[in-house]
């Protein structure tokens, strides 16, 4: 099974899956490359929602050789559709006992030749990734407890911010300082290879941050704890969409309103879901890193 790239429409590259490859079909790996190399924010929401299905699943033990054959498009919300459905049902050890299945284990000779197989596979990213440098905050989808977001227990607080309308943005690192009044800073990268990305694989440092878009507003991650940070979210992560819903232009308090709503509203015990970073910089910086050849 190959890394990277193949043929047009038939790419796989595992760097784009968090390490949850071992859990995807083969036509999930390849279908999740498309929906994130599309440079469309709204296809790579749907790569992080599903993403967050398959990692539900795979916590529940059931791997892919224990669901259904299914493909394409009709896979990926079928994934989260499932994952759904595998977390109301009563335990995770229930799921994993009726999903069980008995895999006989491998002689040493077969363990030998599993491990430098994945040897050879974490060398071939390795060297991919030194001349397809991936964005610095990449697409991911948390689900979280709801509670009242004014509350202190609750894991995240929200601030305002601009883009600036360039895909050398998503190669830039943001950090957030102050507690009331928020100071927010980006350190540009002089990686030569981003550039080279920016470029669409021309390597040339003089050709600007790839402008693509007028500045506009969106909303940062200013603090993680608890729940927010076991679940992986990170402060400067940028907030993109409120359970399936882009924000579009939401001022940070406008979406402390809406939690603050459904909070309200909702069953005790419910959760929210958050897609992080999948903004048209970050869609942008991957559709271009896609088109490089190797």
């Amino acid at each position: 099974k190959k890394d990277t790239f193949e043929e047009n429409g038939n790419r796989i590259d595992l760097n784009l899956f968090r390490g949850l490859d071992f859990a995807m079909t083969e036509d999930e790996q390849r279908y999740i490359t498309q929906l994130m190399t599309s440079g469309d924010v709204s296809k790579v929401a749907t790569a992080a929602e599903a993403m967050l299905g398959v990692l539900e699943l795979s916590r529940r033990g059931k791997m892919p050789h224990m669901r259904p054959t299914i493909s394409k498009r009709s896979s990926i919300y079928q994934l989260i559709e499932e994952s759904q459905q595998a977390k109301r049902s009563d335990t995770a050890k229930q799921t994993s006992q009726v999903s069980r299945v008995v895999i006989s284990s491998p002689n040493s000779r077969q363990r030998r030749a599993q491990h430098r197989a994945m040897e050879m596979s974490l060398l071939r990213q390795a060297e991919y990734m030194k001349t397809h440098p991936l964005p610095v905050r990449m697409p991911k989808c948390v689900e979280l407890t709801l509670s009242d977001p004014t509350e202190t227990k609750f894991p995240l607080t929200f601030c305002d911010d601009t883009w600036d309308g360039t895909v050398m943005d998503a190669y830039s690192k943001i950090s957030i300082s102050g507690s009331k009044k928020k100071k927010i800073t980006r350190k540009r990268t002089e990686n030569k290879t981003v550039f080279r990305v920016l470029n669409g694989g021309i390597n040339d440092t003089n050709c600007g941050d790839a402008r693509i878009e007028e500045p506009r507003s969106r909303v940062l991650v200013a603090s993680v704890k608890n729940e927010g940070g076991s679940k992986g979210v990170m402060k400067g992560d940028v907030v993109t969409h409120l359970n399936g819903e882009e924000l579009g232009g939401m001022a940070a308090a406008e979406l402390v309103e809406e939690l603050r709503k459904h909070a309200m509203t909702d069953c005790a015990n419910s959760t929210f879901r958050l897609v992080l970073n999948a903004e048209l910089s970050t869609a942008e910086a991957l559709r271009r890193r896609a088109m490089i050849e190797d």
